[in-house]
């Protein structure tokens, strides 16, 4: 480990000079936060490099319809940092899943006042509109909370669209600052048909081949269970739960039986992914829900969005596919992108084990931008 860290700082050097970009205090800031968030326990000096203490403890704000408690990691040696709301993706445990906290202390220790509000819809598998009042009124608290310029948000998954949605959103307009969505969508609708035709289009109107991974059809079916399966709703939610959260096989085997016999045929289709003709039935569906897709879509819905927008996206992703960016990104107004990174060096929002050089330098940059930007007034 001390090794590859040792790697990751001269990357950080030569990369810069090869791609003749200045390096920054800042880069190594950034660096410092993707080592120690790949190795909560390393006690190297770069995962030490300005590392600061930080304090966590709950944060509460008043939602549109419910008071929420969350949890904020604020360095307590530095005066008036700036804040940023870290969104967790579709995930049952929320704001507890390790990597979102491990990410959160990470960012926290490099001298940001982190907030990880709970967003219940997408810990229930379910994308949205009721999460973007959510996102935007944590941003308006920690906004609040810190006492300087508009807050950012970091949003994973489904929550980077949503974030951005929050962003164009005018009653939070000038409580967030700088959006970065990391492995987010464009326009629902186009990736649920990928989910189950294994097929996405492209901005420039080409068609590429590539499987779909399961969870993004048991997200959709789960969130749209009424259509799915009509009369039997809230069984077949308990099932694709149980089946998305991993749960002992004994008790997705008790939830599946009771499905209807038609049901449990769906069901396993979802699982095995193997549609047959049913794929027919299954993009009817999509279609019947457009107008709650595009809901929760940014595609067309971001006219009056005054954030920088920072764009992170794995090449490989087979649950939102890397076509989205380029989407989004023209979708973002003139002037407001400021990065879109597409890179191997992510599976969905997950890094993966092994990069290369400029890969992991691209990861720093991407990171330095967001550091730089939080810090502006």
């Amino acid at each position: 480990m001390k090794r590859h860290k040792a790697k990751l700082t001269a990357t950080l050097l030569l990369c810069a000079v090869a791609l003749a970009i200045p390096t920054t205090h800042r880069h190594f800031r950034a660096a410092s936060v993707l080592a120690r968030f790949s190795n909560p326990h390393d006690a190297g000096k770069l995962a030490n490099f300005e590392h600061h203490p930080v304090d966590e403890k709950p944060f509460c704000f008043d939602g549109e319809t419910e008071h929420i408690c969350g949890r904020i990691y604020s360095p307590h040696d530095i005066a008036n940092p700036p804040g940023i709301v870290l969104l967790h993706g579709v995930h049952p445990l929320g704001i507890e899943e390790p990597r979102l906290v491990s990410f959160a202390r990470a960012l926290g220790a490099s001298g940001v006042t982190v907030f990880t509000p709970p967003v219940k819809e997408l810990a229930d598998f379910r994308i949205s509109p009721a999460s973007i009042p959510t996102i935007g009124l944590a941003a308006r608290a920690l906004h609040h909370q810190v006492g300087r310029g508009p807050v950012g948000v970091i949003g994973f998954s489904f929550a980077g669209g949503l974030a951005l949605l929050a962003a164009a959103d005018p009653r939070y307009v000038n409580d967030i600052g700088f959006v970065a969505a990391i492995g987010a969508h464009d326009d629902l609708s186009r990736v649920a048909r990928f989910f189950f035709t294994d097929q996405i289009e492209t901005i420039d109107h080409k068609t590429i081949l590539m499987p779909a991974h399961e969870y993004g059809g048991g997200v959709l079916a789960y969130t749209k269970a009424e259509k799915f399966f009509p009369n039997e709703a809230e069984n077949a939610r308990a099932a694709i739960r149980d089946w998305l959260s991993e749960q002992p096989d004994p008790v997705l085997k008790s939830s599946e039986a009771k499905l209807s016999p038609s049901g449990r045929v769906r069901f396993e289709m979802l699982r095995s992914r193997q549609f047959g003709e049913s794929v027919t039935d299954f993009l009817r569906m999509v279609a019947e829900s457009k107008d709650e897709m595009d809901a929760v879509s940014p595609h067309g819905r971001l006219a009056r969005l005054r954030a920088h927008v920072y764009i992170l996206h794995g090449t490989e992703d087979n649950v939102i596919p890397a076509s989205e960016a380029n989407w989004l990104a023209a979708d973002i107004p003139s002037g407001l992108l400021k990065a879109k990174v597409l890179s191997p060096a992510i599976v969905h929002v997950e890094p993966t084990h092994t990069i290369s050089a400029r890969e992991e330098f691209e990861l720093v940059d991407y990171i330095a931008g967001i550091l730089r930007e939080a810090g502006e007034e």
